[in-house]
């Protein structure tokens, strides 16, 4: 969503820890939905109690894209793209859009390995990524929401 902040956000917590003295449980299993301006939502799933998995599927009126455990580090990361295969012409010969295959969009190295690359760079140039900070604080923002949603029973706006 191009950084965009939801305009409304729900959470609920499926399991907690065990109540300590003075302590707010913590969520050891959670769910929320994210509801943005032009009918887009999107939801998310954590948990420390279930099995290691981390998936993602983009749904969208012409098809979806699937990840199946895209970060795990013992394999390499995989995706499928699903939709009405459109065929293009190019220089009048008529081909498969490029999404089609992903091997056609390059050779896919695993997320982690990028995110070190990316880290590195930013740390041998001396220079931080001016986005970072509004990431990190976006993102804290719509995960503090959602907790709050979970806790209160309420959506909370953002």
């Amino acid at each position: 969503m191009d950084w965009k902040l939801p305009r409304t956000v729900t959470g609920k917590i499926l399991s907690q820890s065990a109540p300590m003295r003075g302590r707010v449980p913590a969520p050891t299993e959670f769910s929320g939905e994210l509801f943005f301006d032009g009918g887009v939502s999107a939801g998310f799933y954590c948990s420390f109690i279930t099995e290691f998995q981390q998936w993602a599927v983009v749904s969208g009126q012409k098809g979806y894209l699937r990840m199946p455990d895209f970060v795990h580090v013992s394999h390499e990361p995989a995706f499928e793209v699903n939709h009405v295969k459109v065929p293009i012409k190019v220089a009048g010969v008529t081909r498969r859009a490029p999404a089609d295959d992903p091997l056609e969009m390059g050779h896919a190295t695993a997320q982690d390995t990028w995110m070190w690359r990316n880290f590195a760079k930013q740390v041998s140039s001396g220079r931080l990524n001016k986005d970072w900070p509004m990431w990190a604080l976006k993102t804290q923002i719509v995960l503090d929401a959602c907790l709050k949603s979970a806790r209160r029973g309420a959506v909370v706006k953002l």
